[in-house]
């Protein structure tokens, strides 16, 4: 119990440090810098099982036996058997949302925010991947450096890109700074608009819709 209380302590401790970070405060203190915290609070709860398993396991081979046969029994409980196809489903769920749009827009790139670029992307060369499809894709966001010599050489009015709906603040910026913008809008579909760059010469909307969502 007191390793446990320990734990819940150094958790709430971690927490109100990392709360008053400046870092975190403009990252919108968004979840991922509580994970050491909820890490120990983990610990603190599996420490409550463990020591009377500990414990169970120094009175016999029989306990030893039985403790050892309850883990895979727990697992398959709480999770059900091994399935390739739902480890798939739950990627498809977490990642896939933007996929069939991207492809049917054959987009070279997708721009928005990092949370829904970056998987989206993925999910994306992946799918092209399973279906033997010829369909590079990359990121316009955060760390997209890297691999803007992938695709700065193509034309700009071959350029299609693709903007997850609901991101377009995020995506005008990451537009702007790889100087892509402005741009026009070519198609809208489900999930994403889709974008081509404007002709250096003509202001934004010339040739087409504008880029403000309706």
């Amino acid at each position: 119990m007191l390793r446990a209380a320990a734990l819940c302590l150094a958790a709430l401790a971690y927490a109100l440090a990392a709360g008053v970070l400046r870092w975190v405060e403009v990252n919108a203190f968004h979840w991922r810098y509580l994970a050491p915290a909820a890490v120990l609070v983990h610990l603190a709860a599996v420490s409550l099982l463990a020591d009377p398993v500990a414990r169970a396991l120094r009175e016999g081979p029989l306990a030893r036996a039985v403790a050892l046969a309850l883990v895979p029994a727990a697992a398959l409980a709480v999770a059900g058997p091994p399935s390739l196809a739902r480890v798939r489903a739950d990627l498809d769920a977490a990642a896939g949302r933007w996929t069939a749009d991207v492809l049917a827009a054959r987009c070279r790139l997708i721009t928005g925010d990092y949370w829904s670029v970056w998987p989206a992307v993925w999910h994306v060369a992946w799918t092209a991947h399973a279906r033997g499809l010829d369909a590079p894709v990359h990121g316009l966001a955060h760390r997209a450096n890297p691999t803007v010599s992938d695709w700065a050489g193509t034309p700009r009015e071959a350029l299609r890109i693709c903007r997850v709906r609901g991101k377009e603040a995020e995506a005008e910026r990451a537009l702007r700074d790889f100087r892509l913008w402005p741009v026009r809008v070519l198609e809208r579909r489900g999930t994403v608009d889709v974008l081509a760059p404007a002709p250096p010469s003509s202001p934004a909307g010339a040739t087409g819709r504008t880029s403000r969502p309706p």
